[in-house]
């Protein structure tokens, strides 16, 4: 969060099943000269838009400028909101599908459900609209 708020920048990078347990890493507190990426044997890719890298790993990279933060509660339970805008986007040309779309299934991402609980995005289904 101290260099989102130094910067005014940050990188989203989308979390495959693949770099779940390396993502897990970078969530340790570590000191500031100390890097994650090192940590978690991930490799840096220079964005194109903000100063900070993006994970090269990464499937989707979302470049963002830093809008607002909101901090919700304080200390180890306490969490924060951040809101960017988004300047780049960078998708790997392999999780397409034909019609230029993210294919969920090639993408195989992970999503946080909080706490230590997190689920996949293989399973999909359709609700079409009424």
């Amino acid at each position: 969060m101290a260099n989102i708020e130094q910067t005014g920048e940050f990188v989203v990078n989308v979390v495959t099943d693949e770099l779940a347990l390396r993502m897990n890493q970078t969530s340790t507190e570590l000191p500031p000269e100390e890097s994650e990426f090192e940590l978690a044997d991930l490799d840096a890719e220079d964005s194109d838009r903000v100063s900070p890298p993006g994970v090269a790993q990464s499937p989707v990279r979302v470049e963002c400028r830093l809008r607002q933060l909101i901090r919700v509660g304080e200390g180890p339970g306490g969490s924060n909101i951040v809101i960017g805008d988004v300047v780049c986007l960078q998708i790997n040309p392999e999780i397409l599908d034909e019609d230029w779309l993210v294919d969920p299934q090639l993408l195989d991402a992970v999503g946080r459900m909080g706490g230590i609980r997190y689920c996949r995005t293989r399973e999909c289904f359709d609700l079409p609209r009424p």
